[in-house]
């Protein structure tokens, strides 16, 4: 079950985005039922794209994003 995290550079701080995946994880297992689930805690994979300000748009307009 991949998970995949597209922000805009300065959205989420390096050093935090471990912490995001592992909020994000947690939320999606909740979501779905199965948080308890030690086998599926393992099969949910994810990853991180950071992209500058100038190549994220909402609107028509450069803006800062986040998309799961």
């Amino acid at each position: 079950m991949p998970l995949t995290l597209t922000v805009t550079e300065g959205v989420i701080p390096r050093d935090k985005e471990a912490e995001v995946v592992s909020l994000l994880t947690a939320a999606f297992l909740e979501l779905h039922g199965v948080s308890g689930n030690v086998a599926l805690i393992k099969n949910v994979i994810a990853r991180v794209d950071v992209i500058p300000r100038e190549r994220s748009y909402a609107g028509m307009e450069q803006t800062s994003i986040a998309i799961v």
